[in-house]
């Protein structure tokens, strides 16, 4: 029989651990299941036809799907357009497509078996050997162990927001694409956020009408642009800036906007610090206490995120214009009383000054950010792997917590054998984990260890 491994979830994480399964001389028989809910595999939120106008916020030199290949993506481009260059921003549906057909790929050329599963996972459980996995359609899968690549989560509702869960002027999840097109033609839309989803939204806003739209958050920060001739970032030590300094935020973030401040002084740019810092990032995140974990989440993390996580050019640009005409407004604050009609909704925003303001739309579009909180809210699955004690919650609500090969941490702190998660809740560990050039990392890592395990397991029973 072979060993049967199933990965829930086909976006990046899922698509990259299946690959790179496949790619792998798979000695005892594997068999990969791989299970998603949506139509086509190998697309996730971000690569889906729906939104063929958006583009990357990585450059095509650094996308690569397989570890220590950052170049993979570019040369799928060149060959499609060979004057694409390294730092180029390319669409995402195109992102998309190379993902499904490197996985075709892996498939047709890999002794092990692929299964391609469509339905939404309610449950796993576990067996005496085993696991099982619960589909919606009341199928039931049985397999050896099981990879959660669970993707991001629907964004938070903030408490300000919870009488209008369910009104028809409240979109409350942004991805969800058939109740985002209510917003088409309206005169006047609020979308709460300023992030990555947030811009998402407000260009596919745009592209259909021109219409007024409020950015509300705390800070009202947009997200910087990358530069036009992006650089992808050289492999290089932990910088001897930070080597002796004092594992503090203020110590750390001091000594990075010293070190931004003397490159731009020199003629170099700020965005370089970044970049070399980014494989270091997690070494950074790890030396903190939780105290200092929680610092940077509440007073630092907004400043960093608009710096670290930049805009396409292209599209820093727009929205630039959009603002500057006025069809555009940032508005920052916290959320006081809000309510909704049939005529649209009222949202008070509270200032950092006198008082604060009203702000009046058709409809509020809630782009907040993924909600990461799985001891409160989630999805049937991680509620039920949360209730069953299989996944635990991180102590800062960011993720789940792994062992070094992956491995579930449960919520006595125990491993759980045979079940892993690889995705964006990696950022509990590891801070870095939302992007591409980190992923590829762990997917092909949570590979290689599956892989040498089951070669250590069929060496031993031959032995």
């Amino acid at each position: 029989m072979p060993h049967r491994v199933a990965i829930i979830g086909a976006g990046f994480s899922g698509t990259a651990t299946a690959i790179n399964l496949l790619r792998q001389d798979s000695t005892p028989a594997l068999e990969v299941v791989l299970i998603e809910a949506h139509a086509r595999m190998a697309r996730g939120l971000a690569y889906r036809e729906e939104d063929r106008e958006s583009l990357l916020n990585v450059p095509a030199g650094n996308m690569g799907l397989l570890d220590g290949q950052a170049g993979h993506f570019l040369e799928y481009c060149r060959k499609r357009e060979p004057g694409t260059a390294s730092g180029a921003f390319m669409p995402r549906h195109l992102f998309g497509e190379y993902l499904e057909e490197n996985l075709d790929a892996a498939q047709a050329s890999s002794n092990a078996v692929l299964e391609r599963v469509r339905g939404t996972a309610l449950a796993v459980r576990r067996r005496a050997q085993g696991f099982e996995v619960e589909l919606s359609d009341a199928r039931v899968l049985v397999v050896d162990e099981v990879v959660l690549a669970l993707g991001h989560a629907p964004p938070a509702v903030p408490r300000a927001l919870a009488g209008l869960r369910g009104h028809e002027r409240f979109v409350a999840d942004p991805w969800d694409w058939s109740s985002l097109v209510r917003v088409d033609g309206a005169q006047c839309v609020a979308i709460l956020g300023t992030g990555h989803t947030a811009i998402d939204t407000l260009l596919r806003i745009e592209r259909r009408a021109r219409t007024k739209v409020f950015l509300i958050s705390r800070h009202g920060l947009i997200p910087n642009g990358h530069r036009m001739s992006a650089q992808i970032p050289a492999t290089a030590g932990l910088p001897e800036y930070l080597g002796a300094r004092p594992a503090t935020v203020s110590s750390h973030m001091g000594a990075i906007r010293e070190e931004a401040r003397r490159r731009v002084e020199k003629g170099g740019d700020w965005r370089d610090v970044l970049n070399e810092l980014r494989p270091h990032t997690p070494t950074i995140w790890q030396r903190w206490s939780q105290k200092e974990r929680r610092r940077f989440l509440e007073r630092v993390r907004a400043y960093w995120e608009i710096h670290r996580h930049r805009l396409a050019p292209a599209i820093h640009e727009q929205v630039q214009e959009l603002i500057a005409s006025g069809l555009v407004e940032v508005v920052s604050g916290r959320l006081g009383v809000c309510f909704a009609d049939d005529k649209g909704v009222s949202l008070e925003v509270r200032g950092g000054g006198e008082g604060g303001r009203i702000v009046r739309a058709a409809f509020l579009v809630n782009c907040a950010g993924p909600d990461y909180d799985i001891a409160q809210r989630g999805s049937p699955l991680t509620a039920q792997l949360y209730a069953d004690g299989l996944v635990g919650q991180d102590a800062l609500g960011m993720g789940v917590c792994v062992d070094e090969r992956y491995r579930m941490i449960d919520r006595e702190g125990r491993v759980v054998a045979g079940l892993y998660y690889v995705g964006p809740m990696l950022r509990a560990q590891y801070f870095e984990a939302t992007a591409v050039p980190e992923l590829r990392h762990h997917c092909a890592a949570l590979a290689r260890g599956l892989h040498e395990a089951l070669a250590q397991q069929a060496r031993a029973k031959s032995a």
